[in-house]
């Protein structure tokens, strides 16, 4: 069986006992940063009581096969990649859908694999995709298309009133002070589609999985606006790059 590093098993609930059901294994969005910091897991969901279910998230920059191993494992879900509209720019990636339907509708671009490395869709081959993706360094010839990892373009602006995973993983992201992307994978279970409510809760226990509300998310960005400057982040990203150039 996969582990994971994640040690939110024990994480404090919320002292209202009327509300405890809805708290279980709940993370705040300072231990959510600490932990994908660190290359841990976290559940990211959304929806009161995550009637909305929610996705497996761990930052791109972090990825290895042990993480694409488990959520493929246990998640059972879809895996995309959440990245920021810089990246998407740097690759020159084209959307798949020239025009949207409505306003809460995420922009899927065209998929992607690492070039001169095969088309066989190996955990290897994901890997080493993703990471092409958060180098900041790499050229558009870098990746082929189309491929296996599936992209999402975040919208500009974070998760506000419109945005949801997909834009709460690339903000996240920034939050850590990472590349502006994340690996997420949705929760599913053979019998009832999407783990929901107290499904997910207990798929969370049973893995020391954190859970962070999207919802709590955005308003913890209400009220810390000043600490979610994409420049500052990206520009400490690169810094930290160079220092690792030998």
């Amino acid at each position: 069986m996969h582990e994971t590093k994640c040690r939110s098993a024990g994480c404090s609930r919320n002292p209202d006992k009327s509300k405890r059901e809805h708290y279980v294994n709940r993370i705040d969005v300072n231990k959510a940063v600490r932990q994908l910091s660190d290359g841990e897991m976290i559940i990211l969901a959304d929806g009161d009581g995550y009637e909305k279910g929610g996705d497996m998230l761990v930052l791109a920059d972090k990825i290895c096969s042990r993480h694409l191993d488990f959520m493929t494992c246990y998640a059972c879900g879809p895996v995309y990649v959440p990245i920021s509209g810089k990246i998407a720019d740097q690759f020159q990636l084209v959307p798949v859908v020239q025009r949207k339907v409505n306003a809460y509708e995420t922009a899927l671009v065209i998929s992607v694999d690492a070039a001169n490395i095969g088309i066989d869709g190996s955990t290897e081959n994901l890997v080493e995709t993703v990471r092409r993706l958060v180098d900041p360094y790499c050229v558009p010839e870098a990746l082929s298309r189309p491929g296996n990892v599936y992209l999402l373009v975040a919208k500009d602006g974070g998760p506000g009133e419109q945005g949801g995973r997909t834009e709460a993983s690339v903000e996240l992201a920034r939050l850590c002070k990472a590349a502006e992307a994340g690996v997420v994978c949705r929760i599913k279970c053979m019998e009832s589609g999407t783990k929901k409510g107290k499904e997910l809760e207990i798929f969370a226990v049973k893995h020391g999985l954190g859970i962070l509300s999207v919802d709590e998310f955005k308003e913890y960005l209400k009220t810390n606006t000043m600490s979610c400057s994409p420049h500052i982040k990206i520009k400490n990203y690169c810094k930290n790059k160079d220092s690792n150039v030998t």
